[in-house]
């Protein structure tokens, strides 16, 4: 039972994680220029983003690795012809989908612009405790040039105050970000999404628009984030009255106002092999983590030895690991475990807060089991 609940919640969060990378790379590919977004320069776009980057160094697959996962990306890109504003000549330099509507033989186009949007599919391929999975994401991007609605020209963090743009970045203890939208003509209503997910509709108008991000809950101590630090895409889409879209526009967010938090699930215990103590944890939320130390000591107050685990180069483990087993004294030993970011501008990586102290017992204190009873 252990096993299979395990497995599923293992498959589950394997699942979680594709989702979110095919939702972040289909949002990074709307901040691409139009004209530019191919398959190959979507993919560089990705390797220049945290997190999304190759992490297979052989050129045949692009791989992103996340929560101790690789995943295999096919990313295509393609454009399509609408038939609503008339058909125009498949030539020159776009490559057009192979189920886009043509032109009939011997029928002349009218559509002068014939590449009308382009879509975007991401399929992610992996495998979990065996068993290979996949999932497809697609969307289309309307040509900005003669989209049917209005699009959204810009997108700027108005507060808190970001030294950079691309990304924007919030250092600051700071409740909310202040985002304000302008649209190519006037509009109905803008909506604004986060990663993907639509969060609610901007205020303003006809074109120019605002909306806050919320990201920490106001006034709570210490501070609650609403968002882990980490990076997000920002997008802002433009409605007319009829319900039609032109180009949204997307700008990328990385925060990073906190010491990484306290990890969860520290536990450990003896295995019965000599001295050996196993332990493990859940890995922290932040997806700016970059590892994690273990520190021992003979007493609760004294815990300040760092721990080098079996098989590990350094007492930094990288930011995936989630286990250690540590060849310790015979006697009780006291553990504690802390996770490290890296400042946003650079340096030596920085430790959150530290798990609770954890003992464990002498190893002559662990007893083999007794023999189950009652077996029928």
């Amino acid at each position: 039972m252990v096993d299979g609940a395990n497995a599923v919640t293992s498959k589950t969060r394997a699942r979680e994680a594709g989702t979110n990378i095919a939702r972040s790379v289909i949002e990074i590919s709307r901040s691409v220029r139009y004209r530019d977004l191919t398959a190959a320069n979507l993919l560089d776009e990705l390797d220049t983003r945290p997190g999304l980057q190759d992490a297979d160094p052989s050129p045949v697959d692009y791989v992103m690795r996340a929560r101790n996962v690789d995943y295999v990306a096919t990313i295509t890109v393609c454009s399509l012809d609408d038939p609503q504003d008339g058909l125009g000549n498949h030539n020159g330099p776009v490559a057009y989908c192979s189920d886009t509507d043509v032109l009939g033989a011997g029928v002349t186009g009218t559509d002068r612009n014939p590449d009308d949007y382009k879509r975007v599919r991401v399929t992610l391929r992996w495998t979990t405790r065996q068993t290979g999975q996949s999932i497809t994401q697609t969307s289309s991007i309307i040509n900005p040039v003669g989209g049917l609605g209005p699009s959204v020209t810009g997108l700027i963090m108005e507060q808190p105050t970001s030294l950079t743009e691309d990304p924007y970045l919030i250092e600051s203890d700071a409740d909310f970000a202040r985002f304000r939208a302008t649209t190519s003509t006037s509009a109905t209503n803008v909506t604004w999404s986060v990663s993907g997910k639509t969060k609610g509709q901007a205020t303003g108008g006809p074109k120019t628009w605002k909306f806050d991000w919320d990201i920490t809950v106001a006034g709570s101590s210490p501070r609650t984030p609403i968002y882990y630090d980490c990076t997000y895409v920002i997008q802002a889409e433009a409605f007319d009255g009829q319900g039609r879209s032109g180009a949204p526009f997307a700008k990328t967010v990385r925060l990073n106002r906190m010491l990484p938090l306290k990890p969860s699930g520290f536990a450990g215990g003896r295995n019965g092999n000599g001295n050996l103590v196993d332990l493990a944890w859940v890995t922290n939320p932040e997806c700016d983590v970059v590892g994690y130390r273990i520190y021992s000591g003979t007493s609760a107050t004294t815990i300040t030895t760092p721990v080098t685990c079996l098989g590990a180069g350094s007492a930094t483990l990288d930011s995936k690991a989630d286990e250690c087993i540590h060849d310790a004294d015979p006697g009780t030993v006291y553990y504690k475990l802390v996770a490290l970011d890296t400042p946003s501008a650079g340096g030596a990586p920085r430790e959150g807060t530290a798990t609770n102290a954890l003992a464990i017992g002498p190893a002559a204190s662990n007893n083999v089991p007794t023999a189950p009873s009652n077996l029928i």
